[in-house]
């Protein structure tokens, strides 16, 4: 469907929500979420004994979590955070705001409130520590389910102020802590075409094989400082597992590459002190596709 693959370019104050690009199928999944549980918060809190101005703020939390869970479910938000371990670090340290606003709405609830908060806070810095994915994520849905099972000891007066939290344990724990844009890669499958191409004569081409992949551009401290990009350790791993006998001099590999609207002949090298294939990218690229250093970038390699 078009409407899933039309890219739409972020402005900068709106990278920590939607990252620096995003689709209109995810803007819309954010969007809709984070309108739903606001309306139904204000339907369910508009006659309860508390001020008009609690009730505003609480609805807008409730906007805020619910849109924040979808989003950090998106491969724009997760490619944003991942450019830089520091941003993870500072966006779940920001979420102790919410529980304090909590509890300030709700102040018979401070003990469940605590319990749940500390428990989530502390459960996300450990996945965020987890370098293997899929240990990650096995481990981010365990703690997941054992912060619900302590909601429901700690016993909730609040049926809704149950469900903010639960919502805000999948934020952090499992939709923001995962590193989602690595494990796309590590479960990427390289597409092979079962009968070749043929040119214009009938005769048969060479079919290169499609790989794809997110990785972080980083420049080498050398004086010329070329930008490179590393391919994940499981991919390069790949390639020269298929095609290792096509490598001229250093590990060189011609290769096509692909990246957002720019397509350019290229090659890959391999990198035996980090065991993976480096991917340069040249300024013309880099200004084309406004790349900043740092950034994720998804990247398609014919080789």
């Amino acid at each position: 469907m078009k409407i899933q693959n039309k890219k739409i370019q972020v402005h900068k104050f709106l990278f920590e929500i939607f990252g620096r690009e995003t689709t209109i199928f995810e803007l819309l999944a954010i969007v809709i979420s984070s309108l739903s549980f606001a309306a139904l918060t204000l339907t369910l809190k508009w006659n309860a004994e508390i001020s008009i101005f609690k009730i505003i703020i609480l609805t807008l939390l409730a906007l805020d979590i619910a849109g924040g869970v979808v989003a950090n479910f998106t491969k724009g938000t997760n490619n944003y955070y991942a450019e830089s371990l520091r941003k993870r670090y500072f966006f779940v340290l920001f979420h102790l705001l919410q529980p304090s606003i909590l509890i300030w709405i709700s102040p018979n609830e401070l003990q469940v409130i605590l319990g749940v908060s500390i428990f989530t806070l502390t459960s996300s810095i450990i996945v965020l520590n987890i370098k293997k994915h899929n240990t990650q994520k096995i481990v981010a849905i365990t703690l997941l389910l054992l912060s619900f099972m302590l909601s429901v000891l700690l016993n909730y007066s609040d049926l809704l102020l149950q469900i903010v939290m639960q919502l805000f344990s999948i934020k952090l724990i499992l939709a923001f802590s995962v590193n989602w844009s690595l494990i796309d890669n590590d479960e990427k499958r390289i597409e092979i075409k079962q009968r070749p191409d043929f040119d214009n004569n009938n005769f048969p081409v060479i079919t290169k094989i499609k790989y794809e992949f997110s990785a972080k551009i980083w420049q080498h401290s050398s004086p010329v400082g070329w930008y490179f990009v590393s391919l994940p350790a499981e991919l390069s791993n790949e390639i020269r597992a298929n095609v290792k006998w096509q490598e001229e001099g250093w590990g060189r590999l011609k290769a096509n590459a692909k990246m957002g609207n720019s397509n350019w002949n290229t090659a890959i090298w391999f990198d035996t002190k980090h065991h993976t294939y480096l991917l340069p990218i040249k300024s013309e690229i880099r200004k084309n596709e406004k790349i900043e250093l740092n950034q994720m970038l998804e990247i398609t390699l014919w080789i």
